[in-house]
């Protein structure tokens, strides 16, 4: 927000230095200033802000350039006209530039604009369903029940073993519409009850699929996983500064199992998740 009212308040600052109205001041500079001048004072700082909000790999590159660009402009403000721009006030904006350009490169910070699976205000809904599924990895087919799944991926469970962050097609039916897909084992959880994320890697084909189906699922009211609504997830942040300090960082999960996950589990009776019959009628969602 800072950044897209950048303009406004460079327009008061100059004007303030300058001791002249800031209808002036922006009169006179949309009559004198060059093309790249204009650019430079309207575009380029929100520009970095609308960077900064997308949050991702390519806002690094576009943030840095238009923070080196802030610097230049305003060392060349100082160097042509040192009365009206002090050189107080040029150190005082380098040191926030500076400040909040080593802020971005902390590496929890980078996390976040590298990684998309810890943005998790950019997650699709998470319907939850019971179906039936088959995975096939390079060990051979294996049946598991889908317990929720979005457009990114699905959650399954299953008491065999698939390996981590290894190429895996998988076949499930939703609504009498048969879904293949391939993807790939992103996380394990091992308790209270073993799952595996499995993350699809989409064809056009099955990305068209997966939003059909999540559409169909909308429409009939199949429940999501809770989540919590950037208001209310914003006040509490908000609240957790002010109270703790803590926050200003992102807090960025350690990355379990690097490798092959490789878990035995006790050997069950055999049921729907390993005997591949049908989950109550006709695999209705929950």
């Amino acid at each position: 927000m800072l950044h897209l009212l950048g303009p406004i308040g460079n327009v008061f600052l100059s004007a303030a230095l300058q001791d002249v109205h800031p209808w002036i001041y922006l009169v006179t500079l949309l009559q004198t200033a060059s093309w790249w001048g204009l650019i430079d004072f309207f575009v380029l700082i929100p520009v970095a802000g609308v960077a900064i909000y997308a949050c991702k790999k390519w806002s690094y590159p576009v943030f840095l350039a238009v923070a080196a660009d802030t610097v230049y402009s305003n060392f060349l403000a100082w160097h042509q006209a040192p009365e009206a721009f002090p050189l107080a006030l040029l150190i005082i904006t380098v040191f926030l530039d500076i400040a909040f350009v080593a802020y971005f490169l902390l590496p929890a910070v980078w996390a976040t604009y590298s990684d998309p699976r810890i943005r998790w205000w950019e997650s699709k809904p998470r319907y939850l369903v019971r179906l039936l599924c088959r995975v096939r990895d390079r060990e051979g087919e294996k049946h598991c029940v889908v317990t929720d799944i979005a457009e990114g991926g699905i959650f399954v469970k299953t008491s065999k073993t698939l390996l981590n962050d290894l190429p895996v097609q998988l076949s499930v039916t939703f609504f009498g519409e048969g879904f293949t897909a391939s993807g790939r084992v992103v996380y394990f959880r091992p308790s209270p009850v073993p799952g595996y994320g499995i993350q699809f890697i989409h064809s056009r084909e099955s990305a068209r699929a997966i939003r059909r189906i999540t559409r169909a699922l909308k429409l009939a009211g199949v429940k999501t996983r809770g989540t919590v609504s950037w208001r209310q997830d914003l006040i509490a942040w908000m609240g957790k500064v002010l109270r703790t300090g803590k926050g200003l960082v992102p807090e960025v999960p350690k990355r379990m199992h690097e490798n092959m996950i490789k878990v035995e589990f006790a050997p069950r009776p055999s049921g729907p998740e390993e005997g591949g019959k049908s989950i109550g009628r006709d695999q209705k969602v929950a």
